[in-house]
């Protein structure tokens, strides 16, 4: 496999990640969060399937967006976050939350393209 194939398998990845948080974002609270991670894996199959990879690499999608998605992590970044920033604008309660929801959310998509990118590399053994 060379490079181009890599960045098509990047392209797709974050189609699919797309398509797959958004369309199983509802199952994300309470007892169906394994349901929005594993129908977010489904996304996945024809990208595996047209690339022949192995599909070991879904299983580490799976258990990797499980993670990234747990509420906990989620409230620790934005803990960071709170942290971190210092707030020197007059600005209210709403406002900061909305900020620090916005910068959990990027580090979140962050976390989700290090891992298509982790097995997009995997195409190039």
């Amino acid at each position: 496999m060379d490079y181009c194939e890599v960045a098509v398998f990047i392209f797709f990845g974050v189609i699919a990640h797309g398509l797959g948080d958004f369309l199983t974002h509802r199952f994300r609270e309470g007892k169906l969060f394994f349901l929005h991670c594993f129908l977010y894996t489904l996304f996945f199959i024809p990208q595996f399937l047209y690339f022949q990879l192995d599909l070991s690499w879904l299983l580490f999608i799976y258990i990797s967006h499980w993670f990234i998605d747990l509420p906990w992590t989620w409230e620790f970044l934005a803990w960071v976050a709170k942290k971190s920033i210092k707030f020197r604008i007059a600005t209210g309660k709403k406002e900061k939350d909305n900020f620090i929801h916005l910068i959990v959310f990027g580090i979140d998509q962050l976390l989700h393209l290090l891992v298509i990118g982790l097995v997009a590399l995997n195409l190039l053994n």
